[in-house]
């Protein structure tokens, strides 16, 4: 690349329309291709360095560097060397561009003086101008430069209020974002929640399940229980009223043997201790039975009470039966009442015996009142035939 096109877009300065940015961009170009040369100027000490440097700025883009610009460029040195290089460099260029004609023998030294000082009348008018020029356009840089720092100065402040507009967004967002985190922790221990609300749900399904079959199957125990308690039932109501036969039919065989006692007048003491003898014997098999009865019962009482226990578990659905079972037990018990009843009670008989046997019947039963009254006719028979034996 020639000097001489750089020179000349060097020196025209930036139009008053130019945009800052663009002033930016060439300066920085300006820069970034010194720097780029510098680093090629790796070789020799730092005074040849900076002359290099220097050279190449001046001849590219007519710049005269600093001390400050110079130790930058270059990558080191101190203060002093590169002011010293500048000092050099300046001098060997007002050198270059101090020179005289030379015109030959022929012409007056007078002219040829005057001419060289027209000459360099000339170039320093020319330097005048470019300097001036090169201050013009160092003033409309330094102006858009000052323009651009104002600009860059509100950029930065919309910059910083944008950042902290930005860091308020971000704290806005972080505390979003930790009620978001809240809610989805929420929303998780709701789940969890949920779940072991539907994990319980389903237990206490299957613990009703197998309640109800456990109580459908108490109720079919239930069932089978009042039914085996019905058919003992039954089997003892039955049983009472063989017993109950029996006891007639005893009575019966006991009522004809005192009749046939009461004909034979001889054997009354006889008979009549036979008969007590019979009579102890008829009491005991009597007590038996009736301590039988009684033992049957308890027996059944005790069922009841444990079916009843049974029941109380299953109150709900065995109402009915625990009612037809109650109403069986007091059919039962009234059936005991009257084989109580009905019963001959043979210790009344002989407490009235051994009292001598008065007209009065106190204490006895119905039956036991037609066997006394049969006794009391038979006595005088009884007596009037032993007194003829006796006789």
């Amino acid at each position: 690349m020639s000097s001489e096109p750089k020179a000349a877009e060097q020196q025209v300065g930036p139009a008053s329309d130019v945009d800052a940015h663009q002033v930016i961009d060439q300066a920085k170009a300006l820069w970034d291709d010194l720097a780029k040369y510098a680093r090629t100027q790796t070789f020799g000490d730092y005074p040849k360095r900076y002359a290099a440097i220097q050279d190449y700025a001046f001849r590219h883009y007519v710049q005269l560097l600093n001390a400050k610009q110079l130790r930058e460029l270059a990558g080191g040195g101190s203060q002093t060397t590169a002011q010293a290089a500048i000092v050099d460099f300046r001098a060997a260029l007002h050198r270059k561009v101090k020179f005289r004609l030379d015109m030959g023998d022929e012409v007056p030294e007078e002219f040829a003086a005057a001419a060289s000082d027209l000459v360099t009348q000339i170039w320093s008018g020319a330097r005048r101008e470019a300097h001036a020029q090169f201050e013009e356009d160092r003033r409309a840089h330094a102006q858009a430069l000052g323009e651009l720092r104002t600009s860059l100065a509100a950029q930065h402040e919309e910059l910083q209020a944008a950042n902290a507009a930005c860091r308020r967004a971000e704290q806005d967002a972080a505390a979003a974002h930790e009620q978001l985190q809240l809610a989805r922790d929420q929303v998780t221990a709701l789940a969890l929640e949920r779940g072991a609300l539907t994990d319980r749900v389903a237990s206490l399904t299957t613990s009703i399940e197998g309640l109800r079959a456990e109580a459908e199957a108490a109720g079919a125990r239930h069932a089978d229980q009042v039914q085996e308690l019905q058919d003992r039932l039954a089997r003892q109501t039955l049983e009472h009223r063989e017993s109950l036969h029996a006891a007639r039919r005893a009575h019966e065989a006991t009522e004809t043997r005192l009749l046939r006692e009461r004909d034979a007048a001889s054997l009354a003491r006889e008979t009549a201790v036979d008969e007590r003898v019979e009579a102890d014997l008829a009491r005991a098999r009597a007590e038996q039975a009736l301590a039988e009865a009684i033992a049957r019962r308890d027996q059944l009482a005790n069922e009841l009470e444990s079916a009843k226990g049974a029941m109380t578990t299953a109150v709900e659905r065995a109402g009915k039966a625990e009612a037809e079972l109650a109403s069986s037990r007091q059919q039962h018990q009234q059936q005991i009442a009257q084989i109580q009843e009905q019963a001959f009670d043979y210790v009344a008989l002989l407490s009235w015996l051994d009292q001598g046997g008065q007209g009065t019947f106190e204490g006895l039963g119905k039956v036991e009142v037609l066997v006394a009254r049969s006794i009391l006719a038979a006595v005088p028979k009884i007596s009037a035939k032993s007194g003829r034996r006796e006789s």
